[in-house]
């Protein structure tokens, strides 16, 4: 997670692409109302599955996975 103040600067994009490339992450869970950071990682090849797990009793977590071909 980038703070909303560091967002749009490449920093997301740079963390995303360490964690597929170096340690070849396929699937991650998102915040459930964090629209924005959904749209982030479909824009860079990843896909909700239809997941959901809550959190800490309160915290709805959606499942995303990375795209092959």
């Amino acid at each position: 997670y980038v703070e909303p103040q560091f967002q749009g600067q490449g920093i997301g994009a740079a963390l995303l692409q360490y964690a597929v490339q170096k340690r070849q992450a396929v699937s991650l869970w998102v915040l459930e109302y964090n629209t924005r950071g959904i749209a982030f990682y479909e824009r860079n090849g990843f896909c909700l599955t239809g997941e959901k797990r809550i959190e800490d009793e309160v915290v709805p977590l959606l499942k995303m996975e990375r795209v092959t071909e």
